[in-house]
């Protein structure tokens, strides 16, 4: 590293030492803030290679020292290199199995855009071409070129749609089906494949764990266990932990932190009462020390949520517990009707508990759970829910309006206009066309925004699933608005083809979110105005009323949103499909605009995105739900515009709609089911083999049970868990993650942000003739949102003859488990 380093030069690590000397809490508080450790913080942020983190270590075992952001320890770009562009996507599984698996996603969906253009696109681009009918909807006004390659093309008399074009649109439409559903077959077994990859040598807690909910809230552990080995005998339960309700202790914890950040740094003087301020703090931080204190006798009154997390000591018997009770779309439905609306719970059998129908799945991992909102109900959340589907509802009546008076207005502008201004009627239908799909875009924004405003009300229960409904809600808003509502504004197939009609207005939304969005993420506002915000403090200089954690956000990069990026490859896929019969020629701009998607969307998060949150699989394949509708929307499609424009003629259409919704009316979940790769590893890897590697558990992650859970995980700690018969045991007593009681810390950790670092004491071991010892710098200060993993500081490394390590790789912070050898 050179001298001239920013990171290295003298003066800088002056400032560092200053600033190590600091209360952490006061140092991300303190204002005016060190700009020169904000730097630091942006460079720690952006996502590296960790993969070279460990041959870095070795490379640099002669050379200059690790350098890492005081507040979240995170290396530096200077310290560790970032992926390569080219990188393959099975690497960035160190950010967690979902971002792969997120990649791959998009390339299924290219490759399923470009077999379309295939089957579809260019054959029946080139029919309608040269059929060459599409001035028989002249009628005095101008064809949009885009209607030599639409079915247009084939004139205005119904008699043409009868023909044998239509009989081979008909035919490849068939064909488009049903490779969809052996395509969404595929995708389920090669995520398998990916996940199983990526797993093979990853076990953690929730492999062995299941989670059980609707539990009759007064039962206890001794019960659930008896309960539990009535349906399955041959039951290793390892642990039970209980979800209590929290909301009391949580509201204490957040009131108390946002009258700290006040006391600290006022951005606006006088608005606070200072001395009222400090005795509202004291009182607050006085009853949280005193709900600690009494956190164990607070465990035996806390209220049950009625959910529970079961850990069992072989996966196979998790799998045979959830396959139990595992339902499928349609009987889904029926139970729903008939038990959470109708009350029906007089039929009892074994998935009945006093009254209750219980539901057992797979757990998702420790730190995905909103513990906090595990109290929350189903009727809590349905009724929130229904109040976002009435707020879209009148929001999508809004877009329509808008749509609609557009077309009016384009319609208006005709018939009061000369014929002699024929230029400037094309030029404002043009001009209206574009508006409309301008309209679309921004109403597709501020839908997004609202969605997830009433999201966060519905306050799902894991991270996963507060993603997939994000997801969904962005989805299905979004499509009605882009996909619907411009058919429905425009009735009248005469004027489909003409210059502002229908086939423009769809082609001018289709560019817009292939192309145009993607340059949104590389020219992002959002960035530019931190800049601004940056420029303005250095000016404002000690007189800035940003603190430290402020300005350390600003030069963060922006986040991945995962969510917004399925939406928007959903969204051109429904395009697609829908539109297909009528511009077969969508296919191609699809695909193009999806591989333009994807690599914007790698550059971005491996140059310039913060690290994100790590996620695991469900995302990726709980939206596979979506793809059995992809078809149904491609013929609904095609029934309308062929039946629109064949005046009811055509009678080939119907059997394709039929088709399309055979995965609906058939258990095709359960056939398809079968066919799926088994994902799930030996049972040779019990939980009792693996809890003392795991870096966090339920328990210790349950705020109610965690100080007790880190002190009996401290007491079974050892040297000797980790060390061979050969190897004598090591003089370090620093083993295991560091105990952490401090129940607000547990919460930023576990529960209000689940991207937060677990924490490792000293891991001993020797990489490639290298003895390592691998320490992680202490820091008290509360976790920020970019703490997504834990990079360990080298602290010494020695040559040695021998290497004893479980592991290589250094995973996400959810599942982290570095276990090596302690050495003499």
């Amino acid at each position: 590293m050179s001298s001239s380093s920013s990171f290295s030069s003298s003066s800088s690590s002056s400032e560092e030492e200053k600033v190590s000397k600091k209360d952490d809490y006061n140092f991300l508080n303190q204002s005016p803030p060190n700009f020169y450790l904000a730097k630091i913080h942006g460079s720690a942020c952006k996502v590296k290679d960790l993969d070279q983190i460990i041959s870095k270590y070795v490379e640099n075992s002669k050379g200059n020292p690790m350098y890492y952001c005081p507040c979240c320890q995170l290396p530096t770009l200077e310290s560790v290199p970032q992926y390569d562009l080219t990188c393959n996507i099975i690497d960035l599984n160190d950010l967690g199995s979902g971002i792969p698996l997120y990649f791959y996603f998009n390339v299924y969906l290219g490759i399923l855009c470009f077999i379309m253009s295939l089957l579809v696109g260019i054959p029946m681009t080139i029919i309608f071409a040269k059929a060459n009918r599409q001035n028989e909807w002249l009628d005095g006004e101008e064809i949009s070129f885009l209607s030599l390659f639409s079915i247009g093309s084939l004139g205005e008399s119904p008699e043409n749609y009868s023909d044998y074009e239509i009989d081979l649109l008909i035919g490849f439409g068939l064909a488009t089906i049903i490779l969809i559903y052996i395509s969404a077959v595929l995708l389920k077994n090669h995520q398998s494949r990916v996940i199983k990859k990526i797993d093979e040598n990853n076990i953690t807690p929730g492999d062995f764990a299941i989670m059980l909910s609707n539990v009759p809230k007064d039962k206890t552990e001794v019960e659930i266990k008896i309960w539990i080995k009535s349906l399955l005998k041959e039951v290793e339960i390892e642990n039970i932990s209980i979800a209590y309700d929290i909301k009391q202790l949580v509201s204490k914890i957040k009131q108390c932190e946002k009258l700290k950040k006040a006391l600290h740094n006022p951005k606006k003087p006088g608005r606070y009462d200072l001395e009222k301020l400090r005795e509202d703090i004291g009182v607050l931080e006085r009853d949280i020390s005193q709900t600690k204190a009494d956190m164990k006798k607070l465990i035996s009154t806390y209220r049950s949520t009625g959910n529970v997390f079961v850990i069992l000591n072989k996966q196979s018997q998790a799998e045979k517990l959830v396959s139990l009770f595992r339902r499928y779309f349609l009987v889904k439905i029926i139970v729903f009707i008939f038990i959470k609306i109708f009350r029906c719970n007089k039929y009892v059998d074994k998935m009945w508990w006093d009254g209750r129908r219980i539901n057992i799945e797979r757990a998702a991992e420790p730190t995905d759970v909103f513990w906090q909102n595990m109290s929350v109900t189903f009727w809590t959340r349905f009724k929130y829910r229904i109040l976002s589907y009435a707020i879209t509802i009148v929001l999508l009546g809004i877009a329509f309006g808008i749509n609609f008076s557009l077309t009016m207005l384009s319609k208006s502008v005709e018939e009061t206009a000369e014929k002699s201004d024929e230029e400037f009627i094309r030029n404002v239908n043009r001009f209206i066309a574009l508006l409309r799909s301008i309209v679309v875009s921004i109403m597709n924004v501020v839908l997004k925004q609202i969605m997830l405003k009433l999201t966060h009300l519905e306050r799902d229960n894991t991270f996963t699933k507060y993603n997939l409904s994000i997801t969904l809600k962005y989805f299905v808003v979004t499509a009605i608005n882009t996909v619907i509502i411009p058919v429905a504004t425009n009735l009248d197939k005469e004027t489909w083809f003409l210059a502002g009609g229908l086939v423009v207005e769809i082609f001018f939304n289709l560019v817009l979110l292939c192309f145009v969005t993607p340059l949104f993420y590389i020219l992002n506002p959002a960035i530019l105005v931190k800049k601004v915000k940056i420029f303005l403090a250095k000016r404002q200089g000690k007189s800035s009323k940003l603190n430290q954690r402020d300005l350390n956000q600003l030069y963060e990069g922006p986040a991945l949103d995962v969510a917004k990026g399925y939406s928007e490859m959903l969204l051109i896929i429904a395009i697609t499909v829908f539109y297909l019969s009528l511009v077969p020629a969508f296919a191609l701009i699809s695909c193009a605009g999806i591989i333009f998607h994807y690599w914007v969307k790698k550059y971005m998060l491996i140059r310039i995105n913060k690290i994100p949150k790590s996620m695991g699989e469900d995302l990726a394949i709980g939206l596979n739900v979506v793809l059995p509708f992809i078809p149904i929307l491609y013929a609904t499609g095609q029934y309308y515009f062929v039946q629109e424009l064949a005046e009811g003629e055509n009678k080939f259409v119907m059997p394709i709609v039929v088709l399309a919704m055979m995965y609906y009316l058939l258990p095709v979940d359960l056939l398809l089911s079968k066919c799926e790769n088994d994902i799930s590893r030996d049972d040779n890897e019990t939980y009792l083999k693996n809890k003392l590697k795991f870096l966090t558990d339920y328990d210790r992650s349950n705020p109610v049970t965690s100080q007790e859970a880190t002190k009996r995980y401290q007491e079974m700690q050892s040297p000797s868990k980790f060390s061979s018969q050969e190897e004598t045991k090591s003089p370090h007593k620093e083993t295991g993650p560091e105990a952490s009681t401090d129940v607000l810390e547990l919460l930023a950790l576990y529960g209000m942000n689940t991207s937060g670092p677990s924490k490792v004491n000293r891991i001993e071991g020797e990489i490639e003739g290298f003895k390592v010892n691998i320490q992680p710098r202490a820091s008290k200060a509360i976790p920020t949102s970019s703490d997504a993993r834990v990079y360990p500081k080298i602290k010494s490394l020695k040559p040695s003859k021998t290497i004893r390590m479980e592991s290589k790789r250094i995973l996400p912070s959810s599942t982290l488990r570095l276990v090596m050898a302690n050495q003499q």
